[in-house]
């Protein structure tokens, strides 16, 4: 299996993240607080999946699919 640098996908996931914390709290991300955020992004992303008739649960599928063949494109 071919190794992927996972760490521009964590650095962007980690900007979104602390965006996130900005748009909820008005600061930056809180060290330490990264699970908690994440918890408060995803109950945000079921609250818009179903505004906008979208199956979260199929959604969190694909993204599923994404995250493996990011990280291992040989799946491709």
């Amino acid at each position: 299996m071919t190794k992927v640098n996972t760490q521009p996908q964590r650095e962007n996931a980690l900007v979104a993240l602390d965006a996130y914390a900005y748009h909820v709290d008005g600061g930056p991300l809180e060290q330490g607080a990264e699970e908690d955020y994440i918890t408060d992004l995803l109950t945000d992303l079921r609250h818009l999946c179903d505004g906008l008739a979208i199956n979260f649960y199929d959604a969190v599928g694909r993204s599923y699919l994404h995250y493996l063949a990011e990280k291992d494109p040989t799946r491709r």
